[in-house]
């Protein structure tokens, strides 16, 4: 797990329910407690793959919240012990 990980733990444990991301164009709101399910579960994600410690994963970012598949992305592979690399 790295730092950024332990720091949204941290922060879920003591506002759950405050938001943690508001999407401004949308209006979507995402509360700790969420981004944190979202990052547990694409860490448990790549890790099922065989993603560990020193691999390179690669991901293309939205510009929108859509259905919250990509929200959690950097800090699920951060936390997978992988590298992440963000195509131009």
């Amino acid at each position: 797990m790295n730092n950024v990980s332990l720091d949204i733990e941290a922060a879920t444990q003591q506002r759950a329910d405050k938001s943690a991301i508001v999407h401004a164009p949308s209006g979507d709101v995402v509360s700790y407690r969420l981004l944190a399910e979202r990052v547990e579960a694409l860490t448990g994600a790549l890790r099922s793959f065989g993603i560990e410690k020193g691999d390179r994963v690669a991901i293309r970012r939205s510009s929108s919240l859509g259905n919250g598949e990509p929200l959690g992305s950097p800090i699920a592979i951060g936390a997978s012990g992988a590298a992440r690399s963000l195509p131009g």
